[in-house]
């Protein structure tokens, strides 16, 4: 397939909050990330017998924020626009998408839900996939099945599971995790170590959205991988700049090959999730625990995630290109990285 033109989105600065409020970490953190994969996709360099896809790009902007320095089709949106027709109206005029978005409120299946109906190349991850990695206790249920997951609730079932007395949950210096169902990142994730607040803040309408973790106790984590059929080649594994402001946590940021310590165990994990879920496809994120003797799972994400901003400094390849290439070519072979540690700050 000849790939004339791409539509890049990233859903924060790209207008998806166009009508609300425009949060400044948010956007930030959105702005690193949009400008990173511009950068890498307009500066593709032949080596290793890697394709340069040149081809157009097009993308749009949150009329509030500033104009973009890159050479691509910016179309603006404001408070008066429908970003869903805009974008619509966009991916019909190119070959392939490429989003940057959460899974919250399903915003990222409805992308690759989209793009599928239009019948042009989604760069990411099956809607399957996406359906799973996209709920927390439906990741949990697979994680489960596998026989890798961590304790993880609904409210209703963590009052069944401890018998209405949540208090013996926190024993021996135990903690809770209460976040969102669909979220990403820290976004509204608070650790509990005693049972009223954690029911007072649950019965506060977060029944329905929010689930119940057990806080491993470990050094946050995560990992970036290219996956494409049930395979998965490791890019680099990160230590998490989390921090627990008041009982919220608050990512601040990573560094990129932070664990490298670790890469033998973060390279299984990387195999082993692929080959479970094949629908992984593209760029993708997970998130892990590195305890003593275990290595944790806590998430799967289907998507690119901040890391992406240090990704082609720590490797020393083009992250991007090395997605295209794995997506257009049937042959393709994971040329050789490098394992820089590189800091990325939000």
């Amino acid at each position: 397939m000849k790939l004339n033109k791409i539509f890049v989105c990233e859903f924060i600065t790209g207008g998806g909050l166009c009508a609300g409020v425009l949060a400044k970490n948010l956007s930030k953190e959105g702005a690193m990330m949009r400008d990173a994969l511009l950068h890498d996709l307009l500066n593709q360099v032949e080596t290793d017998n890697l394709t340069v896809f040149k081809c157009q790009i097009s993308t749009t902007l949150d009329a509030r924020l500033p104009t973009l320095n890159f050479s691509v089709e910016t179309t603006v949106i404001s408070a008066k626009d429908d970003p869903w027709a805009v974008w619509e109206g966009l991916i019909k005029t190119c070959d392939a998408v490429l989003v940057i978005a959460p899974e919250t409120d399903g915003v990222l299946l409805r992308f690759a839900q989209l793009t599928q109906r239009l019948g042009k190349v989604w760069l990411g991850c099956s809607l399957d996939a996406i359906t799973i990695c996209g709920d927390k206790l439906k990741t949990y249920d697979f994680l489960h099945a596998h026989g890798v997951s961590i304790p993880t609730f609904s409210w209703a079932d963590l009052l069944a599971y401890a018998n209405n007395n949540l208090h013996a949950l926190f024993e021996n210096g135990n903690q809770l995790v209460a976040k969102p169902r669909d979220g990403a990142g820290c976004e509204d994730t608070f650790v509990f170590d005693n049972a009223e607040n954690l029911t007072t803040f649950m019965q506060r309408e977060k029944e329905k959205t929010h689930m119940i973790q057990l806080f491993i106790d470990g050094e946050p984590a995560s990992l970036t991988m290219l996956c494409k059929e049930g395979h998965a080649h490791l890019l680099s594994c990160n230590s998490q700049l989390i921090e627990n402001e008041k009982g919220k946590l608050q990512f601040k940021g990573s560094r990129i090959n932070g664990m490298m310590q670790h890469w033998s165990a973060f390279e299984n994990v990387a195999s082993q999730l692929a080959s479970w879920l094949p629908g992984l496809n593209g760029l993708v994120g997970v998130d892990v625990i590195v305890g003593e003797k275990l290595l944790s799972v806590i998430e799967i994400n289907p998507r690119i995630t901040t890391s992406y901003v240090g990704l082609k400094k720590a490797i020393v390849r083009n992250p991007a290109q090395l997605m295209l290439e794995a997506t257009f070519n049937p042959n393709f072979k994971m040329p050789k990285i490098k394992k820089n540690v590189v800091n990325v700050h939000v």
